[in-house]
């Protein structure tokens, strides 16, 4: 659950490198039977998350599948076609197909779970901390939605009324294969961990 250290086998405060933390007469130190030292975390707070959350690993996170992620690109894909066409009611039912496509992922039961063991307990090593951070999700996703609305903007103001479809459909299928390969969105980044 938490990161672990060895130390000798010698009372803390004697010099031994161990931590002389006290938690009061039950727990005089954070010294385990075996030796080793949780890292500064009272025993009662790393024995309760496993009490509390029994099915919830903080190093396996739950990825997006891709039913939810094809949710999304195909949503974004029906309101690239609204934008570049300049149909406010195609616009309004890919941008409502959306906002459930994205918020419904997160209602599942697990995830819900997880999340609230991760508020409760932010000391844990959260997969997800590691993910974003190393595949820089927090900053690729917004630059490939921008990109996207940015080409469709463009498409719509260059394009002559004619060609407007054709343009929308290249604009749809340009959003929905970004959104279906972006980092933190796509299971293919997951395959390739």
């Amino acid at each position: 659950m938490t990161e672990r250290h060895s130390y000798p086998s010698t009372p803390a405060g004697t010099g031994s490198g161990i931590p002389d933390t006290t938690y009061g007469d039950d727990h005089p130190t954070d010294t385990l039977a075996t030796g080793e030292v949780w890292a500064g975390y009272p025993p009662e707070e790393i024995d309760e998350f496993g009490r509390l959350y029994p099915d919830v690993d903080p190093r396996r996170d739950r990825p997006i599948t891709w039913p939810e992620c094809l949710a999304i690109a195909v949503s974004a894909a029906v309101m690239a076609y609204g934008a570049v066409t300049m149909n406010l009611v195609v616009l309004g039912i890919g941008l409502a197909l959306l906002l459930f496509a994205a918020i419904a992922p997160g209602q599942v039961t697990a995830r819900r779970i997880r999340r609230e063991a991760r508020d409760r307990f932010p000391y844990e090593p959260w997969a997800e901390s590691e993910i974003t951070h190393a595949r820089r999700a927090r900053v690729m996703v917004p630059v490939i939605w921008s990109i996207n609305l940015v080409v469709c903007l463009l498409l719509w103001w260059l394009v002559p009324a004619e060609h407007s479809v054709i343009a929308a459909l290249i604009a749809a299928v340009c959003v929905f294969i970004s959104i279906c390969l972006a980092p933190g969105l796509s299971p293919v980044w997951r395959a390739s961990r």
